[in-house]
């Protein structure tokens, strides 16, 4: 099964066709651990299709080693779990923020609209700068007049 979407992260438990799979329950320094083993009780992760499954995995492994997921622990004893909520939660802010930085990237690529002059003007602006051409032109041919008749008189 491969994912489709460009950003959403696909949590799910019991899930043999993921990329790798997150210790969900053992000890508050374990959880989290990203594994490339399935077994039926861990959290399946799949990444999305703008990001290759191995940089997922070492994602995953930074996220375990910066303590994350013991902010997301649950349990009163030395067996804590992870709640699959938790665990979408974090993806999901990951997904935005590489939405965000998609969206920002291709952003100062959009070329910006060009105005020609044989089209009716929508705004004042655009009748103001019209009216600034123009008179631009004019003046243009003026200074082109005066240059011929001082060429002429030499």
């Amino acid at each position: 099964m491969e994912n489709p979407s460009l950003f959403t992260w696909i949590v799910k438990t019991n899930f043999a066709d993921a990329d790798f799979w997150l210790t969900n329950k053992g000890s508050k320094e374990k959880l989290g651990l990203p594994v490339k083993e399935f077994q039926p009780y861990l959290t399946g992760i799949k990444c999305p299709a703008l990001i290759l499954p191995d940089y997922g995995f070492y994602l995953c492994l930074y996220l375990h080693q910066q303590g994350i997921w013991q902010a997301y622990s649950q349990g009163s004893i030395s067996l804590q779990h992870l709640r699959i909520k938790c665990i979408k939660q974090v993806f999901q802010g990951i997904a935005s923020d590489h939405r965000l930085q998609h969206q920002a990237r291709y952003k100062s690529f959009v070329p910006s609209p060009i105005i020609t002059t044989d089209t009716e003007p929508d705004t004042e602006l655009d009748t103001e700068l019209e009216l600034e051409l123009e008179l631009d032109r004019e003046l243009q041919k003026e200074l082109e007049l005066e240059r011929e008749e001082l060429y002429a008189v030499m």
